[in-house]
């Protein structure tokens, strides 16, 4: 279990895999980890550290000044800001795609995948190319998060894992944040192919079952099939 104060020392050292686990199995972001001390967000801000204050902004953080009640208002609409404070909003970019009249999953580009081994258990992370929704710029990602799988890449290679639905042990805690809302994603399996050497990377197939439905977001569920090659890290 994660505490308070190992939350702030992960915050300051920038330490975003355990930020990340820690929000993952239940860390509440809000917790005032001492009395009469900056908050979470607001070390984050001290230090300006963007990256910090968007996993905050994700995992539910209530803004407590006005700079970060603006800032979360920039990273709702999708406008991203760097370190040294600027802001450029990415659906500037040529080739970015209006999904408000047809939205679907297949229609999303799914642009970079990551497999993180850490504490016995694997997380994959799938950044999603922008888009504009309802007249916003949606950057996001599917974050799946406690996949227990074996920790040798010859264990995986040529293998589908089966994994069961929430609320069975051992199904994967995967979302898809989008509309405000963290929309579960169901990942029934996954088909380690090929691994490439050079780019320690390694092709998968998983099948998955998006439900916006849960959230009442205005979509219906989707099934997706998806190819992607996953840069691993963390692996020995």
């Amino acid at each position: 279990m994660i505490t308070p104060d190992v939350f702030k020392d992960a915050l300051l050292t920038q330490d975003y895999e355990t930020m990340r686990f820690a929000i993952a199995t239940g860390f509440d972001v809000n917790t005032v980890w001492q009395l009469g001390r900056p908050s979470f967000l607001q070390i984050a801000q001290t230090m300006n550290d963007m990256e910090s204050l968007r996993i905050l902004y994700e995992a539910g953080a209530v803004p407590d000044t006005p700079w970060l009640e603006n800032l979360f208002k920039d990273f709702s609409r999708g406008v991203i800001r760097t370190h040294d404070g600027s802001a450029h909003n990415p659906c500037l970019q040529p080739g970015i795609r209006d999904l408000t009249e047809n939205f679907t999953v297949l229609s999303l580009e799914y642009e970079r995948g990551i497999c993180h081994f850490s504490r016995g258990m694997h997380t994959i992370e799938i950044t999603l190319k922008p888009f504009i929704l309802d007249g916003e710029c949606v950057q996001t990602s599917i974050q799946a998060d406690r996949i227990a799988l074996p920790p040798s890449l010859d264990d995986l290679l040529g293998q589908r894992f089966i994994f069961p639905r929430n609320p069975d042990a051992g199904y994967i805690d995967a979302s898809l944040y989008l509309r405000q809302a963290h929309n579960p994603v169901y990942i029934s399996s996954i088909l380690f192919k090929n691994f490439v050497h050079d780019k320690r990377q390694i092709e998968v197939v998983m099948q998955m079952m998006f439900d916006f439905e849960e959230e009442m977001i205005g979509f219906a569920n989707e099934a997706l099939t998806l190819e992607i090659a996953l840069f691993l890290e963390g692996w020995e």
